[in-house]
C-alpha cells in the first residue's frame, strides 16, 4: 500500500494534479500492472495507467 500512494503522489506532481486529489484521480494502483509516462520538455503525459503485462 505505501509504494502505492508514493506512485499516485508522484503521478499527480508530474501531472500538476494538487496532490490532496490523488486518492479522486488514481484510486487504486495494481499489483505488477505497467504504468508509462512520457517526459519530454519538462512536460509529463500519461501514455497508459494499470495496464496488464503480457
Amino acid at each position: 500500500m505505501a509504494h502505492s500512494t508514493l506512485l499516485r503522489l508522484v503521478l499527480c506532481k508530474l501531472l500538476g494534479i494538487p496532490l490532496a486529489r490523488y486518492r479522486q484521480v488514481f484510486p487504486a494502483l495494481h499489483n505488477g500492472a505497467l504504468t508509462e509516462l512520457r517526459l519530454r520538455d519538462g512536460q509529463a503525459s500519461l501514455l497508459r495507467l494499470n495496464a496488464p503485462v503480457r
